[in-house]
């Protein structure tokens, strides 16, 4: 059972007027305190949900190959919209008797989300009984290869994806509020491409660089919107494919663990992360308008770590020190070189109603001290 219960209210105040600001001459209209936007609405939803799952696997060894096969089927009900789901998948790999020790997967799957309770209610706040299931088609194809470099071993994870999507629910994200339509009104897809080694590129010690590339967007049904021209004529323009929310193109990441040479028990630690900026545009403004790019997401971690103990060697009963594994003492700096990263706006509307927007930043530099104890 859900209650929902929304006070929204959304008021642009400024030096002796409010927004929207009454252009006429009434002098009762200036009196006035009129709010921008508002959202005042409750929802009680009983509902029951019923599922299933069943899954098997098998294995066959070839002269040539090692080969795997899985497959499952995932059932769903749900009585609030009265829709039944059946979601199969279906999974391989193989491993060839090669030199290189690789592996090679593929796995496919008919995935159905059924909607949760913020997804059923329109932006009007009425509920809507007749939503689907959110579905996708996935394919994804990977390889593992695990190798040696300098003596030491690594392993390199890759995967290239795609995913079709229907039946979408589009949503605005305003920093950590995040508003659907209600409806089943888009399609879309999601494809990328990954890679990731880790291994010992110092010895004793895991590190890991990785890359991704990937874009994801979505076209609503039957939006439009009219453009006119110089010589008085009005176009239609249909947006087509527009940039989904969670359409980061780029991501890159290094994790880099070192300690002083003939004393290990000091490590070091960097991690660097590169992302290119989200999508986002003017709150309540139409699907088609969130196109602008934030600035691109950079940030540099540093740790220092001192082991002050470990339980390596047998101790004397009667030593405290033998009911502990480790003790490990860290100092961390988050945000090394102080950068401002932008996590939403801040829109600002003058009296003419053109809307300026102004970033919110993430956290700066920040110290992190913290003792870790094992048992």
């Amino acid at each position: 059972m859900f209650n929902y219960q929304v006070w929204e209210w959304n008021m642009i105040d400024s030096a002796g007027y409010s927004m929207p600001y009454p252009m006429d001459d009434n002098p009762a209209d200036r009196d006035l305190v009129p709010l921008y936007f508002t959202d005042l609405t409750g929802m009680d939803i009983l509902s029951n949900r019923l599922s299933a799952f069943v899954q098997d696997a098998y294995h066959i060894k070839l002269d040539s190959a090692a080969f795997s096969l899985g497959g499952g089927v995932r059932l769903n009900y749900w009585d609030f919209n009265n829709e039944f789901l059946v979601s199969p998948r279906l999974n391989a790999g193989l491993k060839p008797n090669w030199e290189k020790d690789i592996v090679f997967r593929f796995s496919t799957v008919l995935y159905h989300q059924p909607p949760f309770f913020k997804e059923v209610r329109r932006l009007d706040g009425t509920l809507n009984h007749d939503i689907k299931a959110q579905s996708s088609f996935h394919v994804v194809l990977g390889s593992d290869y695990e190798f040696t470099a300098w003596n030491r071993p690594f392993k390199l994870v890759t995967e290239l994806y795609y995913k079709y999507m229907y039946n979408l629910i589009p949503y605005d994200v305003d920093n950590v509020r995040i508003r659907y339509y209600g409806e089943n009104i888009a399609h879309g897809y999601a494809a990328g491409v990954e890679a990731k080694v880790n291994g010992e590129f110092v010895p004793g010690t895991e590190s890991w660089i990785s890359i991704a590339f990937m874009q994801t967007q979505e076209d609503l049904d039957g939006d439009s919107y009219t453009q006119s021209n110089e010589d008085g004529s009005i176009d239609t323009i249909y947006p087509g494919f527009i940039t989904r929310p969670t359409d980061q193109r780029l991501n890159f990441g290094i994790y880099f663990q070192d300690y002083i040479p003939n004393n290990p028990t000091w490590q070091l630690h960097l991690n660097l992360l590169f992302g290119t900026g989200l999508p986002f545009g003017p709150p309540n403004s139409e699907r088609y308008m969130a196109t602008a790019r934030m600035n691109p997401y950079r940030r540099v971690d540093l740790g220092l770590s001192k082991r002050l103990h470990t339980n390596e060697k047998e101790m004397p009963e009667t030593s405290v020190w033998r009911h502990f594994e480790s003790i490990w003492l860290n100092l961390e700096v988050f945000n090394l070189l102080d950068i401002n990263n932008t996590i939403s706006h801040t829109w600002v509307t003058d009296v003419r109603g053109w809307q300026y927007a102004v970033p919110n930043y993430l956290t700066v530099r920040r110290l992190n001290l913290k003792l870790i104890v094992k048992f």
